[in-house]
């Protein structure tokens, strides 16, 4: 027999953990005797007090879970699938339960930075909620100041311009995690007032939108700040948008009959209403309001669709 030594799991990652306690019930054992999760938050966090343990200990298993989820492609949901929308309104609504949605401030939001070829460059909690914007519709502002890495000028363009993001909203009362999408960059940098400026598209990213139909897409787009420094760039903020995009209908003659055909999509930024509404669906609601919640969704789909001009 080799002893499990618990040094090891000082320099051992949470996932070798999590492997060594489903390989057979002896191990399983031996790794519990051993208290790997409490051994793992004295390595990678500050000498806790005694009382502050626990929460180290949480701390350490909750990083790993954002990893997890963030790397996960967020499914899209359906709205209004298989329905024209004349169908859509037609259609008997659920009963309306009612429900309060969470406040903005409730969630706390899980940011993972990588490069074109999956390399991490900085992954952490993103800051404290900041300011709202009310120019197009709601902007959530993300402190980033804290973040520890920079870019300088001689950096390479084409390195930054292959970024990729991935976001993790966190509720604060249940730590329900959700993921909010893998974000893609979206044309170049831009720079302006002394930050550089970059957007990041869910829509068109592989994970696609949050909420779509075959009309239009509701989805979040993010847009990352860094504060130039001399020739130095430092993260400044994340922005974040609830963006609706609908592809509007175009009528064509063809041999005497007309057609609908997709043309340039048009836009809108949703509302804090509608902002906390999603984020409090996406992490969980009552199971018997759920059919409610998805119908409001539905509905400010059929308002977008109808002013686009779907018949």
């Amino acid at each position: 027999m080799i002893p499990l030594r618990p040094e090891l799991f000082e320099c051992a990652e949470p996932q070798s953990v999590c492997r060594l306690s489903c390989t057979c019930k002896t191990l399983r054992s031996d790794v519990r005797d051993a208290k790997p999760w409490g051994l793992l938050a004295r390595a990678q966090l500050q000498p806790p007090k005694p009382r502050d343990e626990a929460d180290a200990l949480a701390r350490v298993r909750s990083h790993v879970r954002r990893r997890l989820v963030a790397k996960a492609l967020p499914p899209t949901l359906r709205a209004l699938e298989g329905l024209t929308l004349q169908q859509a309104i037609a259609r008997e609504a659920p009963a309306e339960v009612a429900y309060t949605p969470n406040e903005l401030d409730d969630f706390a939001f899980f940011l993972r930075l990588t490069d074109d070829a999956g390399e991490l460059v900085w992954e952490g909690d993103v800051g404290e909620l900041r300011d709202y914007s009310y120019e197009e519709g709601l902007v959530l502002d993300l402190s980033m100041s804290h973040a520890n890495f920079t870019w300088t000028q001689s950096d390479d363009d084409d390195y930054r311009n292959h970024l990729k993001i991935a976001l993790v909203a966190i509720r604060d009362e249940d730590q329900a995690m959700v993921s909010l999408g893998h974000f893609d960059r979206d044309g170049g940098a831009f720079l302006h007032g002394g930050e550089l400026h970059y957007d990041f598209h869910t829509i068109s990213s592989p994970s696609g939108p949050l909420f779509s139909s075959g009309r239009s897409q509701l989805g979040f787009w993010a847009s990352l700040y860094f504060a130039q420094e001399a020739d130095v760039f430092r993260p400044e903020r994340l922005e974040l948008t609830l963006h609706h995009v609908v592809h509007p209908p175009l009528l064509n003659p063809i041999v005497g009959r007309y057609r609908f055909t997709d043309t340039g999509p048009g836009s809108y930024d949703c509302d804090e209403s509608q902002f906390r509404h999603v984020l409090s669906y996406l992490a969980g609601v009552t199971p018997v309001a759920r059919p409610s919640a998805l119908a409001t969704i539905e509905s400010w789909f059929m308002e977008a669709e109808r002013e686009a001009g779907w018949a």
